[in-house]
């Protein structure tokens, strides 16, 4: 299995730690954004998952970025939310 931990160095992923710790989540990062990271792609977006609730970490998230994230959008259906942030 190929070592990730350098695709990880981007600062989003320290605040997100960081705020999952905070709320006492476990917290991974999944779906395209590891494939692509495997097939030395691109990557443009990042998929997480909680044990715990996706919107309440994403709201912390958005708080703790303040003006790096523009808006955090909910889609309380299906119990997730999607963050738009820059870096």
């Amino acid at each position: 299995m190929a070592n990730l931990s350098g695709k990880l160095d981007s600062p989003i992923f320290g605040t997100l730690g960081r705020v999952a710790d905070e709320l006492n989540m476990e917290t991974y990062v999944v779906g395209g954004f590891v494939r692509d990271c495997i097939m030395h792609r691109p990557c443009v977006d990042i998929d997480i998952v909680t044990i715990g609730s996706g919107i309440e970490l994403a709201e912390k998230v958005h708080e703790a970025l303040g003006d790096k994230s523009s808006a955090v959008s909910v889609f309380r259906n299906f119990g997730t939310a999607m963050l738009h942030f820059t870096e």
